[in-house]
């Protein structure tokens, strides 16, 4: 298993409330469940996935290129904790990516989507690097504008993300993803030291993003 690269938000939402506004956006950025590739699902029954209980789950026997996957499978079948889901996009080749809710112990979960690193970039011609990082970062804006999360980062998984709004703290020490997202310009320093790596850009929805101004996936 190789690294993963993780657009990863903080909201407090109710999981089936999250995945109605997740999917209503992936879908209209090309990425399906159970078309390009079979579909598959997982999600815990009784409690979040870390109290380690039992799973169910799902995977569908054939592709199915009538209607909306994601949306039959949502209708279909009542997610209860932790869903993990993988969709895919032609992309000028075949890309999967996995949607994820993965719980804290309180209100706070994290929301979003991963993907290997190694196949779906690292190995890729530096056009098809590029032509990957500006889907991400419209992926990732359009998520941040819509979805209502508080905090949201794009970076290699090691990177982590904050557990709750009151663990947020930008500052020069902290290392900061590909893209950034903060739903509060007010509270957020920006420093010299992070201007000069990152273009700043206003939302409308009162947020903020902090995009790499290398434009490439990088460590950080």
């Amino acid at each position: 298993m190789g690294l993963k690269y993780r657009l990863s938000f903080l909201m407090n939402d109710d999981n089936n409330s999250i995945m109605k506004k997740i999917s209503e956006i992936l879908s209209l950025h090309g990425w399906k469940y159970n078309y390009y590739s079979k579909g598959e699902c997982q999600h815990w029954l009784e409690a979040p996935m870390f109290y380690f209980g039992e799973t169910e789950k799902i995977i569908e026997r054939q592709v199915n290129k009538n209607g909306d996957g994601l949306a039959i499978l949502l209708r279909e079948h009542q997610l209860k904790f932790s869903p993990i889901i993988k969709l895919s996009k032609m992309t000028g080749f075949l890309m999967d990516i996995t949607l994820y809710i993965s719980e804290n112990n309180g209100d706070w979960k994290e929301v979003g989507i991963f993907f290997d690193k190694y196949d779906y970039y690292d190995s890729k011609t530096d056009l098809e690097k590029k032509e990957l990082y500006h889907s991400l970062l419209r992926l990732f804006k359009q998520l941040a504008k819509d979805l209502g999360a508080y905090y949201g980062i794009a970076a290699i998984e090691a990177n982590g993300l904050v557990s709750l709004p009151e663990n947020l703290s930008v500052t020069e020490c902290i290392q900061l993803g590909d893209f950034n997202y903060f739903s509060d310009q007010k509270s957020i320093v920006i420093s010299d030291k992070i201007s000069k790596r990152y273009q700043l850009e206003s939302l409308t929805n009162g947020g903020i993003l902090l995009i790499n101004k290398e434009e490439k996936i990088h460590y950080v």
